[in-house]
């Protein structure tokens, strides 16, 4: 069998990166200030901003990689989240265990289901020639990798 496979005729593509890493550094360093500057507002720009060169710099077969993704749709999640992180804090702090618990199990599940959907959007807002990436798995599959084969894997050792 591994003969056969051998013996087929399978191309294969290599990456080519075109970017350098003086000009990555020069972006870099461009965030940083401007995240310090505007208190942390900036970060999620920045992030999309890196990521959006390696991007666009990556090659695979004569085909460059785009990146769809801005700063505005990562810095709505990031308020998501910092909205019920600051819900839960205001709960402990006013001493409510029980609405401190729901809030805190419902931002378990909110912190797993936005990282999927992210897995997701990150996939369908990447393109190579054109075509974009999917990623396809349930949130069942997910909870299951991200939160209960751990578990799992933690008590087997």
């Amino acid at each position: 069998m591994a003969q056969v496979i051998n013996e087929m005729d399978v191309p294969s593509h290599s990456f080519v990166f075109h970017g350098t890493g003086e000009r990555y550094f020069l972006i870099c360093v461009v965030n940083v200030l401007l995240t310090i500057i505007t208190l942390g507002i900036y970060l999620p720009w920045a992030l999309m901003k890196c990521k959006r060169y390696l991007y666009a710099n990556m090659e695979v077969n004569g085909q460059r990689f785009s990146y769809g993704i801005t700063g505005g749709n990562v810095f709505v999640s990031c308020l998501v989240f910092v909205f019920f992180y600051f819900a839960i804090l205001m709960t402990v702090s006013a001493d409510m265990p029980l609405v401190d618990c729901v809030l805190t199990l419902s931002l378990l599940v909110l912190l797993i289901f936005m990282a999927a959907k992210g897995l997701r959007y990150q996939a369908l807002m990447t393109s190579l020639n054109g075509v974009r990436f999917s990623f396809n798995c349930s949130l069942k599959g997910f909870w299951w990798v991200t939160f209960f084969l751990p578990i799992l894997m933690a008590i087997g050792m």
